[in-house]
């Protein structure tokens, strides 16, 4: 989950718009790698908002039965 408090090191990029969190890989022959200031990054994982969460998981025919926890980050969905 996304934390405005998470910091990101040296081998990691976030891009707020799409909460991936590209991680430093010279040798990645994934198709999905991109070039970030002359360096190979690869994606590596997802930070999203609770609503952001949210939205994505209704978005795709969930239904939201409870969200919780101190990030927003504990759902329990059901297919609607």
């Amino acid at each position: 989950m996304y934390s405005p408090d998470r910091v990101y090191d040296g081998q990691d990029h976030y891009d707020p718009s799409t909460g991936i969190v590209w991680t430093q890989d010279p040798a990645s022959s994934d198709d999905e790698a991109i070039m970030i200031d002359g360096t190979r990054y690869a994606p590596n994982r997802r930070h999203l908002t609770a609503a952001a969460l949210r939205a994505e998981l209704e978005r795709h025919g969930f239904e939201i039965i409870e969200q919780s926890g101190p990030t927003g980050g504990d759902v329990v969905c059901g297919v609607s």
